[in-house]
C-alpha cells in the first residue's frame, strides 16, 4: 500500500528535523507566515504542522505573542530524567529471558555506538545512544509505555543538540553502553539496571550542565 504525505506532513517534517538538528534554537521564535511564503504553501497545513509539534512538546504558544521551539528548564531536564528511569527501570528488572533476535540487535546496537564513537562523530553516536534505550523499551510488553516513551523521543533529540552545540571534549560514558548491552545478554537484569541507572543520572547531570553554560552565554538584558 502506498503511504500518502500530505503537505501538512511535509511540512511537519521539515520543522521537526529543523528544530532536532537545531537549525531553530530553543526560545526562538516561529513565524506561520514566513514559513508558508518560503515554503510556498498556504498557512493552513502549516499551522497544521505546528499543532502536531506542540503535541510533541517541541513548540509551544504564547497568546497575543506567537509560536516558539520549546526552552528546557533544569526542572524539565530533571522530570525527564525521573521519568526514563521509572520507564527503564520497570523495564529492565521485568525482562524475560530474551530471544537470540533480540540479543542481536543489541550486538548490532553495540557496533553502531562503536562505530560512531571510534570515527568522533558525535551526532551519529547520541543518535545510537537514543536508539539503544528506545530498543530496550521495546523489549518490554507494556504497549503503552512503549508509546509514551516515543512521545519523549523528539525531546531527548532536543537534549542532545544542546550537548553538540558545545561540543564536550568527552563522550557520555561510552564504557556505560557497553556493559549495559552486555549484561542485557547475559541475562544479569540487576547489573544492567545499576549501570544504567547511574548513566541515566549522570548524563541529566551533563544536560543541566549545558544548559547553564547556555544561560552564561546569553546576553544579559540592560537594566
Amino acid at each position: 500500500m502506498k503511504i500518502v504525505h500530505t503537505i501538512k506532513d511535509q511540512i511537519y517534517d521539515i520543522l521537526k528535523q529543523r528544530i532536532l538538528r537545531g537549525e531553530y534554537q530553543c526560545g526562538q521564535q516561529i513565524f506561520e507566515q514566513e514559513i508558508a511564503a518560503e515554503l510556498r504553501v498556504s498557512r493552513s497545513p502549516v499551522r497544521e504542522a505546528l499543532r502536531l509539534l506542540a503535541g510533541e512538546w517541541l513548540i509551544y504558544n504564547v497568546p497575543n505573542k506567537g509560536t516558539f521551539v520549546m526552552e528546557y528548564t533544569t526542572k524539565d531536564i530533571d522530570e525527564l530524567t525521573e521519568i526514563r528511569l521509572l520507564f527503564e527501570r520497570n523495564t529492565i528488572l521485568s525482562l524475560r529471558r530474551l530471544t537470540e533476535e533480540e540479543k542481536d540487535l543489541l550486538l548490532d546496537a553495540r557496533r553502531v555506538l562503536t562505530e560512531a564513537y571510534e570515527k568522533n562523530d558525535l551526532h551519529a553516536y547520541f543518535q545510537a545512544d537514543i536508539a539503544l534505550h528506545r530498543r530496550i523499551i521495546s523489549f518490554g510488553a507494556n504497549d503503552l509505555m512503549i508509546r509514551l516513551y516515543d512521545r519523549l523521543y523528539g525531546i531527548m533529540q532536543m537534549r542532545s543538540s544542546i550537548v553538540l552545540r558545545y561540543r564536550p571534549k568527552t563522550y557520555p560514558p561510552h564504557a556505560d553502553h557497553l556493559l549495559i548491552i552486555d549484561a542485557l545478554i547475559a541475562g544479569d537484569r540487576e547489573t544492567a539496571w545499576e549501570i544504567n541507572r547511574r548513566h541515566l543520572l549522570r548524563t541529566g547531570d551533563e544536560i543541566k550542565d549545558r544548559l547553564q553554560q547556555q544561560r552564561g552565554d546569553e546576553p544579559k538584558k540592560e537594566e
